[in-house]
């Protein structure tokens, strides 16, 4: 049991998503009309997902997921004043209330747009660093000041993608001097693990890693149980069987600490060396470090509850839901600590184009005890400490509910939700591969079901209102060419005298005599 548990099983914050980031788009459901709540509730209930992700269809075993690198675009508006969403929101909350609707639906559509922005920017900027690793930072910052004057980014943004840039440049110039202090493969494992490899390894360099193949399995046991902090370390054959499974894995401790989070160590016995799969690997542990260069979250200030103060809270309540409720707080707030994680390893396997419903069979914990991230909340064993310890015989099936419900039930729904908000992101090519890892990228895992309906929504309403201005447009010019039509007809063949016609002139008043019988 960790220390301080039990401030940490009592942190019962006021903003029950625990991993949810700002959303102005979800401030803006509280704005009032003289009629009603502007909001995207309807009949006060808050929609997770459109109609057809409400019941989420994973793709079957081997059906691939087409995607193109060109998009469907839309285009930003022009000629407006740079969108700050805190501010915008702020400006909607000061107009009259007989704007609000219309700015509001404004804001939503440029929220969207936005997002989809700056998905395409990183798209971008990693492509770039692919095509040439040793552009100078000037121009790399010079393209992304060029591609956010083209959209709707605001400065903070710019800025962000600069220092993401910086970051970028300076771990890429680590590893190639790191490269080329160590050229030979077996002395930058010695360099890093403290000594010599015992079978064959394989060293390649990229603009942001440095991948180690360990063809022999002592050497990647070594290397993920750490065995340089021990001279005397020989992995046992049970330490053998536990890593023999694994395909890789970053983020490993060394003797050169800046470059952790910049080395990939693969495994090739994991897949009987199928080189296919090694790409797969590879694939997915770089997008780890992707994750780690571009994702960052804005963190949420929590208000804690001591254990005195949740005591005094419980005793007030007079049902067993409401004491339920309270305890779901807290361990959503639990739940959160490890829904980042869950995150990093959804966005990697769609990186690598795993198996998506053997994704969620794995998060689930269903087929292997790697992903098991909350199995000890399930077990006797835990609700007997929360029981004996803290709470009281008469909580105990309101604990093992909220447990239930939080660390499993609404876990697997997101899990679920997730990864079919990632495919309808690419369905019908809305975005690609990399713009649908991008836009998730910046969102907590909590969150993603919502902000791919809200995107989806925006680009459906303005292709529509684009759809029926085209309409418009030509309805208009057809109406001119019809009225040139007739006036050129008119120019030759002028409309004869008809004073001049006897037969079929009439004076006025006789055509109203002949009018009035009908």
């Amino acid at each position: 049991m960790p220390e301080n548990f039990e401030r940490q099983f009592n942190p019962w914050a006021k903003q029950e998503d625990v991993s949810s980031t700002f959303d102005p788009s979800q401030e803006a459901e509280s704005i009032q009309t003289p009629n009603s709540e502007i909001s995207i509730k309807e009949n006060g209930q808050e929609p997770v997902m459109p109609e057809k992700i409400e019941q989420p269809q994973i793709q079957p075993v081997g059906t691939p997921i087409e995607e193109k690198s060109e998009s469907q675009t839309i285009e930003t508006p022009i000629e407006k004043e740079e969108f700050v969403p805190e501010e915008a929101l702020a400006k909607i909350k000061e107009a009259p209330k007989e704007e609000r609707r219309e700015k509001l639906a404004d804001f939503k559509e440029r929220l969207a747009l936005q997002k989809e922005s700056l998905a395409k920017m990183q798209e971008t900027m990693i492509a770039k660093i692919k095509e040439s690793p040793d552009m100078p930072i000037e121009e790399l910052k010079a393209i992304a000041q060029d591609f956010s004057q083209k959209n709707d980014i605001n400065t903070e943004q710019l800025n962000r993608t600069n220092e993401v840039l910086d970051r970028y440049v300076a771990r890429h110039k680590l590893i190639k001097e790191t490269r080329e202090k160590y050229p030979d493969d077996r002395e930058l494992f010695k360099a890093l693990y403290g000594k010599y490899p015992d079978g064959k390894i394989n060293v390649v360099v990229n603009p942001l890693t440095i991948s180690i193949r360990c063809y022999n399995l002592h050497d990647y046991a070594f290397i993920r149980y750490e065995g340089w902090q021990n001279n005397n370390f020989h992995p046992t054959e049970e330490q053998l069987s536990r890593v023999m499974p694994s395909g890789g894995g970053t983020d490993i401790p060394c003797l050169i600490p800046e470059l952790e989070s910049l080395i990939i160590v693969e495994n090739p016995q994991a897949v009987d060396g199928k080189e296919e799969l090694l790409e797969t690997i590879h694939s997915h542990e770089e997008q780890h470090i992707m994750n780690r260069l571009f994702g960052k979250e804005k963190s949420i200030e929590r208000i804690y509850t001591t254990l005195e103060e949740m005591r005094e809270k419980l005793s007030k309540t007079k049902t067993e839901g409401k004491a339920m409720n309270l305890f779901t707080k807290g361990f959503r707030f639990e739940r959160g600590k490890k829904e980042r994680e869950t995150k990093e390893e959804l966005l990697a396997y769609f990186k690598s184009g795993d198996n998506l419903e053997s994704v969620a069979r794995m998060l689930k914990g269903n087929n292997s005890g790697q992903y098991n991230y909350f199995e000890k909340y399930l077990k006797p064993d835990f609700v007997n400490h929360l029981v004996v310890n803290l709470y009281g015989e008469k909580y105990r099936t309101p604990i093992e509910k909220g447990l239930k419900q939080v660390f499993e039930t609404e876990y697997h729904k997101l899990i679920d939700e997730g990864i079919s908000a990632f495919q309808y992101l690419m369905e019908d090519d809305k975005y690609s591969r990399e713009q649908a890892i991008a836009i998730l990228m910046q969102e907590p895992l909590g969150r993603w079901a919502k902000v791919t309906e809200r995107i989806l929504k925006a680009k459906d309403s303005i292709r529509n209102r684009q759809e029926k201005q085209k309409l418009t447009e030509l309805e208009e010019s057809q109406a001119e060419a019809i009225a040139e039509n007739k006036a050129r007809d008119a120019e030759k063949n002028p409309t004869p005298d008809l004073q001049k016609d006897d037969s079929s002139y009439k004076p006025d008043n006789e055509l109203e005599e002949d009018l009035s019988g009908f």
